[in-house]
């Protein structure tokens, strides 16, 4: 039953608008925290973009629809993530509440 509420749960984590986890709406706030550090090994990042560049010197992000497919991309990885640590939280939650009980009978 426990199991069934946390997997409930982190659907619903998964898929919640996350904007109540916004920390700060200035830039400079996330510079600081070193954003753009990791910035350059996350995936399409500086450096893979940069690799990207020396094998295909024509390829750019130029187009109004090329950055909104990768806004939803982004939000895509967002949820994924959020939803992947939501179940490692609540997974030995379950796990020691379902052999505590197991335990008793």
């Amino acid at each position: 039953m426990r199991f069934c509420i946390s997997l409930l749960f982190n659907t619903l984590i998964s898929v919640f608008p996350l904007c109540f986890l916004k920390l700060s709406g200035k830039k400079k706030f996330y510079e600081d925290l070193g954003v753009r550090i990791v910035q350059k090994v996350v995936q399409n990042g500086v450096w893979i973009n940069k690799m990207n560049k020396r094998s295909h010197p024509s390829h750019q992000i130029v187009t109004r629809n090329k950055g909104l497919n990768f806004l939803k991309t982004t939000k895509m990885y967002e949820r994924f993530h959020w939803m992947g640590m939501m179940f490692f939280l609540f997974l030995p939650c379950t796990h020691f509440t379902i052999h505590n009980i197991s335990s008793q009978y």
